[in-house]
């Protein structure tokens, strides 16, 4: 269960659905530098405030994407052979990407944590992508991610009222 401040902030986002896409399609046009310029001193300023653990949402509602390295080294951990960590804990997606086979994810724990936290795959090192370097792929990563993780969404909304984008 999300804490009452994190879920107020993605009902917000949820609710300004009409603005956000107003937003995306301002952001669209702006040069991949000015995007990190945007997104990257908000980050600096906003994540802070936030505990991961004591949201987990991501864990909760998203599955990461599995590259083979990601395979092997969690396949490692447990011991186990690629293939049985495969059939174990992930499937194949419309995209034919490995993904998780079930949600929540299977190594989050009762207290929030990630089991696995120290060999995790890269999607969820890298979540919420928002220092990746913004390119079109990740602008629209964001667009959802906003939807599952309070930080994005807060950073989303600061930048339609800085932008005064109108829904």
């Amino acid at each position: 269960m999300l804490p009452e401040s994190y879920e107020a902030v993605l009902n917000r986002y949820r609710a300004e659905k009409k603005r956000i896409k107003a937003l995306f399609r301002f952001l669209e046009k702006k040069s991949k530098k000015e995007l990190d310029s945007l997104f990257y001193p908000l980050y600096q300023e906003i994540f802070f405030r936030y505990d991961c653990t004591e949201c987990a949402h991501c864990c909760s509602v998203l599955g990461p994407r599995f590259a083979d390295k990601d395979v092997e080294r969690l396949a490692a951990y447990f011991r186990m052979k690629k293939k049985q960590f495969a059939s174990a804990y992930l499937e194949t997606d419309e995209d034919g990407d490995l993904v998780l086979n079930e949600l929540p994810c299977p190594f989050l724990c009762d207290d929030n944590r990630c089991l696995v936290y120290n060999d995790r795959p890269k999607a969820c090192r890298d979540f919420p992508h928002l220092l990746d370097g913004m390119t079109k792929e990740v602008l629209r990563k964001t667009e959802l991610n906003g939807s599952v993780c309070p930080p994005t969404a807060e950073i989303l909304l600061l930048l339609a009222d800085r932008f005064q984008i109108k829904a």
